[in-house]
């Protein structure tokens, strides 16, 4: 019997290991989902200029109907290896992307990230871009996300995109929208409250019965994206 318990438990631990391994290795085929479009990214000229991160599995020429809906102009940012943006989507290559898709913009742009683009979002606020920021079912890091979904494993500890939104949060000080459905089955509401008030001149808005891709759909959502938007906002420095 003794042996069939160790038996059993060197198994056990083996399987474990071997899954922490393949979590570890693997983690960007979880975390990234390029779609097959190849479509350019949507850009319209216009002020004031609104500029848009997409979640993990969008690409930056599909997201039409969420310009359409937004004043102003409007860019979405394109990840590497998403679209035609060549290279491999990891937190470093999509900063690295996005400052260079933003130059030749003036610094008081609108930032808007949804899902996965609230990490670059919130790090190119971090890096003085954006006179307004809007964060739409965010995290308040990949880590504290993957924690919830895999709760049996050391994900803390095992992710590389970590995308650290709330330690970040504190030295953001313009005016920050964070908009979260109560019934988010992706990312839990309870990561954008505990994010929203990180943020000096941060605003929760909970949508009752929102989930994680119906956001847009919601009049009440976009009504206060645009009214967010439009309103008067603190200088930024060129």
């Amino acid at each position: 019997m003794r042996r069939l318990l160790i038996v059993a438990a060197v198994t056990f631990l083996t399987a474990y290991v071997v899954v922490c391994v393949v979590m570890y290795t693997q983690q960007r085929k979880f975390l990234y989902f390029p779609p097959a479009s190849k479509k350019a990214p949507v850009h319209r000229a216009g002020a004031p200029m609104v500029v848009y991160f997409h979640g993990n599995a969008m690409a930056a020429g599909e997201v039409d109907d969420i310009a359409a809906q937004l004043p102003g102009g409007f860019l979405a940012i394109e990840y590497p290896g998403y679209g035609n943006e060549p290279g491999s989507p990891t937190e470093e290559s999509i900063y690295e992307a996005a400052e260079r898709q933003l130059k030749g913009l003036p610094r008081d742009v609108v930032l808007v990230g949804q899902s996965l683009g609230t990490g670059p979002a919130v790090e190119l606020a971090k890096r003085g871009w954006g006179s307004k920021l809007v964060l739409l079912t965010p995290f308040t890091s990949v880590p504290d996300a993957a924690q919830r979904v895999m709760p049996w494993l050391p994900a803390r500890w095992l992710v590389r995109d970590r995308f650290d939104s709330a330690s970040k949060a504190p030295g953001i000080t313009i005016p920050v929208l964070v908009v979260h459905g109560d019934e988010d089955e992706v990312i839990p509401h309870e990561l954008g409250q505990q994010l929203a008030p990180l943020f000096p001149n941060g605003r929760l808005m909970t949508v009752p019965g929102g989930h994680h891709n119906d956001l847009w759909d919601r009049a009440e959502v976009v009504e206060a994206v645009r009214a967010f938007i439009s309103s008067p906002a603190p200088a930024v420095p060129p």
